[in-house]
């Protein structure tokens, strides 16, 4: 009975005529205080603690011979749990009692600082839409080359375009709230501020990403390094320069300043800060990187692709950013080349201005992309149901029209598979040869035999009854 009351006693919260009852389980604190319970094996304080219930857990702890660091599956402890909700006055608490592991690690490596500061930042690149989901998942999709599903990919915003949930983090980190209270708490304690979790971010990293000003300060003036780098497991050398990628994908140009004044270098290849600026769209930060030192020249020998963050600003149309990614190509770097995948991914997009501001760069229209198996801008066009791009294409003295993929598809097999019958019609009169269109018996069932990637398959890991990660006042979630 004494069990079932403990497990009943931090969601209740009423002490009046409790703590009596509390007290007599001292008698046997490792069968009784320190037990957990049947559904999750999650311990008193623990729940104590997720809840925010302060006399509760002051109770608890002064039982002699409570574990003030019990962990559940995950290894989370009742610190983390408390941070995590918000809880100032408990994290005063439990940080106050002897014995209390401040940088304990769960079982995704990550403390309770990391757990304050990657609050909603986690999930900052999942998608604002009920209309994404497997079947429209980008770039490659037969949903997405759908006629509904190319009308939503041109309206749409960028992934991780996510405005409104880097507003509300700031707000998180404004003066004189919870949650900064819990990080200077956990500061004054002298917790490890070089700690990475499993995704490889430390705390200023999650601090930048969330695009707070305030809070990358706060760690900075306590030690955390500019530069922290992240070891990979099997890898000698580690990634520098982690904060200002995050910052430079948030869009606040606060956040990226006062980190290339503090020092912050910026990282070539695909941990180079250009790259999340260029996906997002943040002109102005491209900009602002495009001043900054880079370790070495991007112009990769045997590179068969385009500069990555000029890829990813043409795959999501940020003309602003094209524009001045090209223009420092051509001033600082003219011998970096341009591959036919700049004009395939534009031509995709059905982005025609960032397609014509290709053509005038002298983006090559003819050659070989072996991770697109061969398939021609001309089907690419078709893909994107732009016929202004379309036409633009077959108006170019030379252009085959009966160009074949990898797979022996021309445009026109694509334009049938698709059902895209405008693309249909303007490719027979451009002298396309009828015998490449395939006839579609049910285009449901419809795919290509282009890999992996155009099948939009996923891969997912096999989980037997997920255990919780995260433990809410709010409620229970599973997630990474």
């Amino acid at each position: 009975m004494v069990e079932e009351f403990l497990f009943g006693l931090p969601g209740l919260g009423n002490l009046k005529r409790q703590d009596g009852y509390i007290l007599q389980a001292a008698g046997n604190p490792e069968r009784l205080v320190n037990c957990t319970d049947r559904k999750f094996n999650v311990s008193a304080l623990s729940w104590a603690a997720i809840h925010g219930h302060e006399l509760v857990v002051d109770l608890l702890l002064s039982i002699e011979g409570i574990d003030p660091n019990p962990r559940n599956p995950r290894r989370r402890t009742p610190l983390s749990h408390a941070a995590e909700n918000g809880h100032a006055t408990v994290v005063a608490r439990l940080l106050a009692h002897e014995g209390v592991d401040a940088d304990a690690r769960d079982s995704v490596y990550r403390t309770p600082l990391l757990w304050t500061v990657s609050q909603l930042v986690s999930n900052l690149s999942e998608p604002d839409t009920d209309l994404v989901g497997r079947d429209f998942r980008l770039p490659w999709s037969v949903a997405r080359m759908s006629a509904r599903g190319i009308q939503h990919h041109r309206g749409r915003d960028p992934v991780e375009n996510y405005k409104a949930k880097i507003k509300l983090y700031q707000a998180v980190w404004e003066s004189g709230s919870t949650y900064l209270r819990i990080v200077n708490l956990l500061l004054a304690h002298g917790v490890d501020l070089e700690a990475a979790d499993a995704s490889r971010q430390t705390a200023i990293a999650y601090a930048a990403k969330g695009g707070s000003r305030r809070l990358v300060e706060l760690l900075l003036d306590h030690g955390a390094g500019v530069n922290s780098g992240v070891t990979y497991p099997k890898a000698p050398s580690s990634v520098a320069g982690v904060a200002l990628y995050g910052a430079a994908g948030s869009g606040d140009m606060d956040t990226v300043k006062l980190l290339l004044e503090r020092g912050a270098i910026m990282q070539d290849g695909s941990w180079s800060a250009l790259n999340p600026a260029a996906q997002n769209g943040h002109a102005s930060i491209v900009e602002a990187l495009l001043k900054s030192p880079v370790p070495k020249s991007p112009i990769v020998p045997g590179r068969t692709s385009t500069w990555q963050p000029l890829l990813e600003a043409i795959q999501r149309g940020h003309l602003r950013v094209v524009h001045t990614l090209l223009l420092y190509r051509k001033h600082s770097y003219p011998a970096m080349p341009l591959f036919e995948d700049a004009l395939f991914w534009a031509a995709y997009g059905g982005w025609e201005f960032v397609f014509r501001m290709l053509l005038g760069a002298r983006s090559p229209l003819s050659g070989n992309c072996p991770y697109l198996e061969g398939i021609p801008v001309l089907a690419a066009g078709v893909m994107g149901r732009n016929m202004g791009i379309l036409q633009r294409l077959l108006e170019i003295k030379g252009i085959d029209v009966n160009a074949q993929d990898r797979h022996g598809w021309t445009a026109l097999t694509w334009a049938a598979g698709i059902e895209n019958q405008e693309a249909e019609a303007l490719l027979l009169e451009h002298g396309a040869d009828p015998s490449y269109k395939k006839e579609i018996t049910d285009p449901s069932q419809w795919r290509p035999p282009h890999g992996i990637f155009l099948q939009g398959q996923t891969v997912r890991l096999p989980m037997n009854r997920p255990y919780p990660l995260s433990f809410s006042s709010r409620g229970i979630t599973v997630h990474e």
